[in-house]
């Protein structure tokens, strides 16, 4: 009879034991879904910043091509501007030189 309460309290206690690991191994794969859960919201949020990252350095990469273009722009506007200028003083210059050595030549013969 005492072998038989053994067995019983042996059986009892390995019952208990594998319903422990039983509830340990649960334990641990939920901890272990959590995590693989939070890493992959993590991966998903990197993931959604990396890019709005890269949609503002295009935007700003296209902000500054304009910009330089736009100076370009100018700059070669300028230097038409300023030849053209240059071309009229020239031109006005070369009219009232014409016209002094025009009066030199009319007081000289005349």
């Amino acid at each position: 009879m005492h072998q038989g309460t053994v067995n019983k309290d042996l059986e009892r206690q390995q019952s208990y034991l594998d319903k422990m690991r039983a509830e340990v191994k649960h334990e641990i794969d939920k901890l272990v879904a959590s995590q693989r859960l939070d890493l992959n919201l993590e991966k998903g949020r990197m993931r959604d910043d990396l890019q709005g990252i890269r949609d503002k350095t295009t935007e700003l990469q296209i902000t500054v091509d304009r910009d330089i273009n736009e100076l370009k722009s100018s700059v070669e506007k300028a230097k038409n501007d300023t030849i053209k200028s240059v071309i009229t003083i020239l031109g006005t210059f070369s009219a009232i030189a014409f016209t002094i050595s025009r009066f030199i030549q009319m007081g000289a013969g005349g």
